[in-house]
């Protein structure tokens, strides 16, 4: 009986019907395939994935001239502080509420402080420190503005701040534009030397106010998404976004792996701006 068990365990060992579905040679080849192909379609997608991050540079490039023009003068920071005197003598508003929107004080001095010190320079002080999404206005204060009608009034502002990782990383913010687009004055409020003076002003706050920025660096975004990435989906015959990840992923840690961080980087950056 056993040498009968012996001589059918020969048998199934020796029988190539009875190996184990010969662990699929075919299926190893086409998983070979597959391989091959993916690092193909990746090499391929080289060149649209370089241009792919210039567009990104290039947008970029476009938000920082849309802001570097938009930056206020010295002059039209005095002109639109000389308004909001004008707003406070027409007494339609308090101080409080001329403020409301516009963020915090700079200053957290007690009003007690607020009729000899002035916040002069606490826009700056502020800024330097702040996050991105944090703003704050100076006020009419200290002994020339104690006894004055505007006292404690929003006063227009602007700093140069720098990123504290990279100092040559820099820009300038200033709220003119949301003060400015507090006072409810008309053209027809202006004499005609004031309305020479701030023909400019009212020209750039009909595109930088920041809503208006927001808009037209969505705008920018949009048709860098648009014109980039469906052109990277021609090449390859999937979606732009589609066709980038299955780039970088078939690479394998290669070039386009190095690719990501700085496209994903650059993109952050020019939606944040």
């Amino acid at each position: 009986m056993k040498r009968l068990l012996y001589i059918f365990i020969a048998l199934v060992c020796l029988t190539p019907s009875f190996a184990p579905a010969a662990v699929s040679v075919k299926k190893a080849a086409s998983v070979k395939k597959q391989e091959t192909a993916a690092v193909d379609s990746a090499t391929s997608l080289l060149p649209t994935v370089i241009n792919l991050v210039g567009s990104v540079k290039n947008l970029n490039a476009q938000q920082q001239q849309l802001t570097a023009d938009c930056v206020p003068t010295s002059e039209e920071i005095r002109v639109v502080n000389d308004l909001v005197k004008e707003w406070a003598k027409t007494g339609d508003m308090d101080a409080e509420s001329a403020a409301y929107g516009l963020g915090q004080p700079c200053s957290n001095y007690p009003d007690s402080v607020l009729d000899s010190r002035s916040e002069d320079g606490f826009y700056q002080s502020f800024m330097d420190i702040a996050d991105k999404n944090e703003v704050c206005y100076e006020r009419f204060t200290g002994r020339n503005n104690a006894d004055m009608i505007w006292f404690k009034f929003p006063k227009a502002s602007s700093a140069r701040v720098c990123d504290i990782n990279n100092p040559k990383n820099c820009q300038t913010v200033s709220n003119l534009y949301d003060i400015f687009a507090k006072i409810p004055f008309g053209e027809e409020d202006y004499t005609e030397s004031e309305a020479a003076k701030i023909s400019r002003l009212i020209e750039k706050s009909e595109k930088c106010a920041p809503a208006k920025m927001r808009a037209a660096k969505r705008e920018l975004w949009g048709g860098f998404l648009t014109q980039t990435l469906s052109g990277v989906g021609k090449t390859s015959g999937a979606s732009g976004t589609e066709a980038v990840i299955q780039a970088v992923s078939s690479a394998g840690g290669g070039g386009f792996q190095s690719m990501l961080p700085s496209l994903g980087q650059l993109a952050t950056q020019a939606l944040e701006k």
